[in-house]
């Protein structure tokens, strides 16, 4: 199994997660003159736009961490969410995937995004109250196993 696949069996809400169209994410990338990560495109193509709610109730809270993952956003919710959060500060060549439970937005970086033509690229925390990014991960595929590299076992 990917690292991908081990995040989704062991963090994603059951029953959470539309996959994603490839139109919709063409739509995404057209909107925001963005070529997004492939393992990014995989993950939303092939799990969706998942909740890890579970995270919240868990012992897998990253050392330092700064918000932690709630959802992923389908291709819609990137153009919606994105475009709101750059009204509330976001600096315009950031791009929303996900949202953390505080409300701030994990995001990519456009033009590394389109400087690595569709290789992974770097995922950073936007801290709306600071308008400070935070570099979380060198890679998307990187960050998502930085949530398996604690302990894996959900509280009951």
């Amino acid at each position: 199994m990917t690292i991908l696949g081990r995040f989704v069996a062991i963090w994603a809400d059951p029953g959470s997660g539309r996959r994603q169209s490839e139109s919709g994410l063409s739509k995404v990338e057209a909107a925001f003159k963005v070529r997004l990560p492939a393992p990014y495109r995989e993950f939303l193509k092939t799990y969706g736009n998942v909740s890890t709610q579970q995270l919240m109730t868990s012992d897998a809270i990253v050392d330092n961490s700064l918000d932690l993952l709630f959802v992923f956003f389908s291709a819609r919710e990137i153009l919606e969410e994105t475009k709101s959060y750059r009204r509330g500060g976001l600096p315009p060549d950031l791009i929303c995937i996900a949202s953390g439970i505080l409300g701030n937005p994990f995001c990519f970086r456009v033009p590394e995004c389109n400087e690595r033509e569709g290789r992974d690229a770097p995922v950073s925390l936007y801290m709306m109250d600071d308008q400070e990014e935070v570099l979380l991960a060198p890679t998307f595929v990187d960050w998502i196993a930085s949530f398996l590299a604690g302990p894996k076992t959900k509280r009951k």
